[in-house]
């Protein structure tokens, strides 16, 4: 969804908002499983007419995921291979 939205936006963010809130709405409605309760949230917050810039829900679930992802991105592959194994 963020790839699509990139591509329809041509690096114009308020496009770019629109287009992936508008997703996430139809996302929604496929009923993912797995979802979780703050997501659930946000994307209610769009269904009822919150602009995305304001829709957004503060979890440490999310935060937690954030900083997973920059130590696997930043960190692990500056570890030495000696110690890998």
């Amino acid at each position: 969804m963020v790839a699509q939205s990139l591509i329809v936006s041509f690096s114009q963010v308020s496009t770019f908002t629109t287009n992936l809130a508008w997703q996430l709405r139809f996302w929604l409605i496929g009923l993912p499983g797995g979802i979780s309760y703050a997501t659930l949230k946000a994307i209610l917050k769009l269904w009822l007419g919150f602009k995305p810039e304001h829709s957004g829900i503060f979890s440490l679930r999310v935060m937690v995921q954030l900083l997973e992802a920059l130590l696997l991105v930043f960190v692990i592959p500056m570890i030495p291979k000696s110690y890998a194994n």
